[in-house]
């Protein structure tokens, strides 16, 4: 089985749920990582190493992060089962 492609972002979020729909929509395997901004978890350290802007929605998988609000759903191209990504 194949490591799941990480989500941070609130669980609620619209910008979140976009890139949710795509992944499921792909039957991708992910693991949605809760940033409870509320907390100001978006602006901690660990959060910046992957996201330096601490924005929200941010997508990592084993070698690649992806950070945006609209953008990142349409950075997302999907072969069989593989992830490919694009960047326009």
């Amino acid at each position: 089985m194949a490591t799941p492609v990480k989500v941070y972002g609130p669980p609620m979020s619209t910008a979140v749920s976009r890139v949710l729909a795509c992944l499921l929509e792909k039957d991708v395997n992910f693991q949605l990582i809760p940033v409870d901004m509320s907390k100001g978890e978006h602006k901690k350290p660990d959060y910046l190493k992957i996201q330096p802007f601490g924005q929200v929605p941010s997508f990592q998988d084993e070698s690649i992060s992806l950070f945006g609000n609209y953008p990142l759903p349409h950075n997302l191209f999907f072969l069989s089962d593989s992830i490919f990504f694009v960047f326009f």
